[in-house]
């Protein structure tokens, strides 16, 4: 099977760099990056996912999503959010940061096709 690849966004390299460890403790290749630098950097490079956390503001989550959606056709996207937000439309699921990294873990899965599909068939 194929390993899933992830584009995660945040602006505070502690929980990036954390969100990291854990989704690569599930083999997730993941890569990181503030939404400053996340376009430029995953340019050319195709992902199955992007986690888009609460860290980054609002214009330049609709901003990475729209850009993400017409460089990647069919990544799914997953918005973190605090307490208190509400989900964006454009996502194909959120997670809210209070429920952890099991949360986490079962949002990227519920994204993805051929988990859903395993799940299914036990």
């Amino acid at each position: 099977m194929r390993t899933v690849r992830i584009l995660s966004i945040s602006n505070d390299q502690h929980l990036a760099r954390s969100r990291q460890l854990v989704l690569e403790s599930q083999e997730f290749d993941v890569e990181s990056f503030t939404s400053q630098t996340a376009l430029m950097e995953s340019q050319g490079r195709s992902f199955d996912v992007a986690i888009v956390d609460h860290t980054v503001p609002d214009d330049e989550k609709r901003m990475l999503v729209d850009e993400l959606r017409r460089l990647c056709p069919g990544i799914k996207i997953i918005g973190l959010l605090q307490f208190g937000e509400v989900p964006n439309a454009a996502w194909d699921c959120a997670c809210r940061i209070d429920d952890g990294p099991v949360a986490l873990l079962e949002a990227v899965r519920s994204v993805l096709p051929h988990f859903a599909d395993a799940a299914s068939e036990r």
